[in-house]
């Protein structure tokens, strides 16, 4: 024992020990001084603790070998020693920091673990008036009453969006049913009389289950902003009264923003409930009015968002978008609406890095509303965190059961491969309006089975491009270019083409040479003019490449491909960035670069889109791999 003391004396172990750590100490306040400003994980900090842990071990055995001569020469038992313990390191890291992007909680961790809250469903209010403007006013009360509901109660009561209420307007269905098909226990209805300079609103809130009514009330006010606002907080009081709630009173009266003018009020509770290509005209007059309106310079933003998305791409369109929604956060920094919008705003501009960094910073008394979660479950599922999309979505669905939102899960676990669940999710949809997306359905159905009857659908130009599909599959060249719809703006999957690019397709599957050079050059042409509109779509890049290719303009086809890759690659857009590649391989092929294509085959492959192997061993596209002995081995679904 003397002598084991002697050689730790010998060797200077303590002090190694003491060395190593006072450097330890000093590596830790820098990672959590970092950790607060660059908002590191947990899983980082407790991968680095692991690290010092057995480091220490590492310097106890440095200095047992090296302490007394300062050998350099590392002997074969310190080598083995050193390398299990940076196993053990590794392993430890694993553990502790499991791999991939760490996913940051979309909800308050109470909000996931706490028990079931009481629901509720504001119904579609009466208007007891026959004017048009009346009747949208309220609808813009019952949109604002559900919106102050939401956020006055943080989470602590269920409320369903407007969206999914709205199939109930003027319906004889019983409480019982409405409430067991939206999943809650309690209703809300009522009617709205306006009529001169007063506005009446009574509501009755009920028992679902029982029909029994638990409580009611008639507010009576002459019109103003303040008046609206005041209707909204009697009504909110009201109702989580009875329902033995927490009421955030602070929420409640900063539920919009206000304004002075009252006709500015009118024109931004109308526009609330119209879709956008209707509203924007009544929100520009509200802004017009009051300048310093919140609520309507953060409508006006995300509704002119949409239309450059989907509409109009010019960078005007874009600028007044922008504008609208950095007015509103100016006004107004913490204000639930304007943050919302400038997050829409990202999200349709596709900036869905910054979007999900303004999520993150989303109070967290906001985090159960369903605007929050729908934005933040799409730009999940675009940054390619497809389980925590699904989640999100999930949750989504419960505040809003059936139509579109039905129709995004489905669509989330067809990318994740996972195709009767997406099957069960579309034929479990209540309303029957995801349907109003049948191509999904289509999809999962032929991935699941392989048969090709499963795609022969109609009723949406998206399910008549799947009937194209399968007349390209069985090469009826006929039947595909009879099949095209008559429309200039075409979608094959979620991407645009030019029409003239599929009829191009299916002439030259024809052997129709000369009238599909024909076609491939409109579709360039119509291609080139969208990219002049904006320089920054891939989809117009992609669709150039394909046409230049079709043209036999190898080397221009590549390099367009290749920049349209680049534009938006996978890292970037999860859901456009894969298609962008497989047109690349379609360019690559077409261009005689056989290696290269299959070596991006083999890439595209490891990646969740919509083309399963099946679906790549038909791909009208990929013709010229079919004879490809590694093109039949990565294609082929058993492995």
């Amino acid at each position: 024992m003397q002598r084991f003391v002697a050689n730790l004396k010998t060797r200077k172990l303590g002090e190694w020990v003491l060395a190593y750590v006072a450097a330890a100490w000093l590596v830790l306040q820098v990672v959590d001084v970092l950790g607060d400003r660059w908002g590191l994980t947990s899983s980082i900090g407790r991968g680095v603790d692991v690290i010092l842990l057995l480091g220490l071990l590492v310097a106890v055995v440095l200095a047992w070998y090296h302490g007394e001569r300062g050998e350099q020469r590392v002997s074969g038992p310190e080598l083995l020693i050193i390398a299990g313990l940076c196993a053990l390191a590794a392993i430890g890291v694993r553990i502790v920091a499991p791999g991939g992007a760490p996913v940051p909680n979309p909800m308050p961790v109470d909000a996931q673990t706490a028990a079931p809250v009481p629901g509720i469903a504001v119904l579609p209010f009466r208007s007891l008036s026959t004017l048009e403007e009346d009747a949208h006013f309220a609808d813009g009360l019952h949109a604002s009453l559900i919106s102050a509901l939401e956020r006055s109660t943080g989470g602590a009561l269920k409320v369903i969006a407007q969206q999914a209420v709205l199939r109930y307007r003027d319906s004889a269905a019983a409480p019982a049913e409405i409430g067991r098909d939206l999943g809650v226990g309690f209703l809300l209805q009522g009617s709205v009389q306006r009529g001169g300079s007063r506005v009446r609103l009574a509501v009755e809130l009920v028992d679902a289950g029982s029909g029994a009514q638990l409580w009611n009330a008639t507010q009576d006010r002459v019109l103003s902003p303040d008046a609206l606002f005041e209707i909204q907080e009697q009504v909110v009081t009201g109702i989580v009264g009875q329902l033995q709630v927490t009421l955030r009173q602070e929420e409640v009266r900063q539920t919009s923003a206000k304004t002075p003018s009252y006709r500015a009020a009118d024109l931004v509770q109308r526009a609330v409930a119209l879709p956008c290509t209707r509203a924007v005209a009544l929100l520009e007059e509200a802004v017009s009015i009051d300048s310093s309106y919140v609520t309507a310079h953060a409508f006006l933003g995300e509704c002119q968002s949409l239309a450059w998305a989907q509409i109009d791409r010019s960078p005007a369109r874009r600028e007044v978008a922008r504008r609208h929604v950095e007015k509103a956060l100016e006004l107004a920094p913490e204000d639930p609406d304007a943050h919302l919008a400038m997050v829409w705003f990202l999200y349709y501009t596709k900036r869905w890095d910054e979007a999900l960094v303004l999520l993150d910073r989303t109070p967290p008394s906001l985090r159960s509303e369903f605007k929050y979660l729908e934005v933040r479950s799409y730009t999940a599922r675009r940054l390619g965190r497809l389980e925590e999309s699904l989640a999100l979505g999930r949750r989504v669905l419960e505040l809003s059961p059936g139509g579109r939102h039905e129709a995004q899960v489905g669509f989330t676990l067809l990318l994740l491969g996972r195709y009767q669940e997406a099957i069960q999710v579309f034929q479990s949809d209540p309303t029957g309006e995801a349907h109003g997306r049948p191509e999904y359905l289509a999809l999962a159905r032929w991935f699941s089975s392989g048969d090709l009857e499963d795609i022969r659908s109609g009723g949406s130009v998206e399910a008549d491009f799947l009937g194209w599909d399968a007349l390209m599959i069985e090469e009826n060249w006929s039947g595909a270019l009879e099949a095209l719809p008559d429309t200039a703006r075409t979608n094959r999957g979620s991407l645009w083409y030019p029409r003239p690019l599929l009829e191009a397709w299916a002439l030259e599957g024809a052997g129709q040479q000369a009238e599909a050079r024909e076609a491939f050059g409109r579709a360039l042409r119509e291609a080139s003019a969208r990219s002049r509109i904006d320089p920054d779509d891939a989809q117009a890049l992609g669709a150039q490449a394909l046409a230049s290719a079709g043209l036999g303009s190898n080397e221009q086809a590549v390099a367009l491909a290749r920049q349209a890759v680049q534009m938006a690659p996978v890292s970037f857009d999860a859901l456009e960035g894969p298609v962008h590649l497989l047109h690349l391989i379609a360019v690559l092929v077409r261009s005689g670069e056989t290696a290269e294509s299959l070596d991006r085959l083999q890439e595209f492959m490891a990646l969740p889109t919509l083309y399963p192997p099946s679906r790549l061993r038909t791909e009208y596209l990929l013709r010229p791999l079919r004879s490809s002995s590694r093109f039949i081995q990565l294609t082929d679904g058993n492995q």
